[in-house]
């Protein structure tokens, strides 16, 4: 499958900067670097304020789509993930309303 412009628009308003491509996908279900999860400190690990606003601005950004279904439910988790990642980048900061 072949990305389209549109497609990567999407994924970049999302906050999803960049993928990884697999081409075998039973390879990658064997992919060993999932396997071990690092030991992280607390300072390395989101805190719960965090989660709780990512959670908070997904939800503004999903609100229309059904997020218990194939793909949409990958979808969120990789956008949850990002959204995690940049908000430890720059430390946490409510939001004003």
């Amino acid at each position: 499958m072949v990305l389209q412009d549109k497609q990567i628009r999407v994924l970049l308003s999302w906050g999803i900067s960049t993928v990884e491509i697999v081409e075998d996908e039973h390879a990658a279900a064997n992919d060993s670097r999932d396997d071990e999860v690092p030991d992280l400190s607390a300072e390395a690990r989101p805190t719960p304020e965090m989660e709780e606003q990512a959670d908070t601005i997904l939800a503004e950004r999903f609100r229309h789509c059904d997020l218990t279904g194939h793909p949409m439910d990958g979808i969120y988790s990789i956008a949850r993930a990002q959204l995690i990642d940049e908000l430890m980048r720059r430390g946490h900061k409510a939001r004003s309303a």
